[in-house]
């Protein structure tokens, strides 16, 4: 029995060694992605806003039409990227916490109570804080490619009447598919997210049924970066 409880404890150290570098490498991927978005917004002031030098033409209404319908795609394939980057991590940790909570705990008892089970967890950080503090991450991701989908949409109103034949082959119809694929990265993303709301809510419930898939797909949720 003492042999059990020390390679149990030493597979607690391991999991939580495990935790903390995904829960590090999540942090650095949001810090990543956020630096990814003001490179492509600097990238589309300076295309879209910023007055060309003398040797060099100003982008037309149509080609801006196209260069916000380009920002809007890459920025929401960027958050896509992202939110699937911090789903993969966040499913090992929701399973790491559920071994530790469920299987560890069989070997190595309540005495002294083990802090991925323990009262002072529950209550410190408790679901409702979890959620809470998922929501602003949530909007973190979110916000950058719903910005840049209303300023792609703004345009495409202003200058989309005003393209010609030529012109639309060329930038009207190329604006309009980056933007159908813009939003269904977005879709992507939701999706994503509501598989991590409900890692979230298993990592707060003991009593969760473990039996199912760890990360499982839920029909409803927004983009997240739990914890």
């Amino acid at each position: 029995m003492a042999d059990d409880k020390a390679v149990a404890l030493e597979y607690l150290k391991l999991a939580r060694v495990e935790i903390l570098d995904k829960t590090k490498f999540v942090n650095q991927t949001l810090g990543a992605y956020l630096a990814g978005v003001a490179a492509l917004g600097s990238w589309f002031y300076e295309a879209m806003y910023k007055p060309a030098p003398n040797n060099v033409s100003s982008l037309t209404e149509p080609e801006k039409m196209l260069a916000t319908a380009a920002f809007a795609v890459m920025i929401s394939y960027l958050a896509f990227a992202v939110s699937w980057i911090i789903y993969t991590n966040e499913r090992l940790i929701t399973a790491l916490a559920i071994y530790q909570r469920c299987d560890l705990r069989k070997v190595l008892g309540n005495n002294p109570p083990m802090w991925e089970s323990s009262d002072a967890l529950n209550s410190f950080d408790d679901l409702p804080k979890v959620l809470r503090m998922v929501r602003v991450e949530e909007q973190i991701v979110l916000a950058p490619p719903l910005v840049a989908l209303i300023c792609a949409c703004g345009w495409m109103g202003f200058a989309y009447w005003k393209v010609g034949l030529a012109m639309w082959w060329q930038c009207g119809l190329p604006a309009v598919v980056m933007l159908l694929l813009a939003l269904l990265a977005n879709r992507k993303t939701i999706q994503v997210g509501g598989r991590l709301r409900e890692n979230a809510r298993r990592t707060r419930s003991p009593e969760a049924d473990a039996s199912r898939p760890v990360g499982e797909a839920v029909t409803t949720g927004h983009v997240v970066a739990s914890k």
